[in-house]
């Protein structure tokens, strides 16, 4: 507002500041069996009030199988994630408590039909860096829709 009183930082929906993103995907797959890996790094800028977000990095690898029904294609898979930050600095000074460094681990599948996908997954938390008083990160489930406009199937 007007007297700058503002949300806890971990509350806002974003830092407030310009950031860099780098990724890179590989996929791997032979008959029915499958591995998706995906490595993503994210620099972070300073915002307004001298506050930068520790660089950070999420990778995800999913070991799946294909299961074809007519004309639908069901992939089961585990799921393992891990991701790492030290945490927001402000003025230079780290806050340790808002450091990240979890792994988590679970099923999910994905399901095709022609240009049409869904998916759903399920993680629990295995191992987690905590400082006393820190939120414990117990798991998260996602699900998601996605339409490919030009796709055209061939035999998979």
């Amino acid at each position: 507002d007007s007297n700058i009183n503002r949300l806890p930082f971990e509350m806002q929906l974003g830092s407030g500041s310009i950031d860099g993103l780098f990724g890179v995907n590989y996929l791997w797959m032979k008959k029915n069996i499958g591995i998706n890996a995906n490595v993503n790094l994210k620099l972070n800028g300073k915002n307004s009030f001298n506050e930068q977000l520790a660089g950070s990095t999420t990778n995800f690898i999913s070991i799946f199988y294909k299961v074809p029904i007519k004309k639908v294609y069901l992939y089961p898979a585990v799921n393992f994630n891990y991701e790492y930050t030290k945490g927001l600095y402000t003025h230079k000074v780290l806050d340790k408590v808002t450091g990240i460094n979890s792994l988590l681990i679970g099923p999910g599948f994905e399901l095709y039909y022609k240009q049409v996908s869904f998916n759903a997954s399920c993680q629990l938390t295995v191992r987690e860096n905590r400082f006393e008083n820190q939120l414990k990160n117990t798991g998260r489930l996602t699900f998601g829709v996605n339409y490919n406009f030009e796709s055209k199937r061939t035999n998979n």
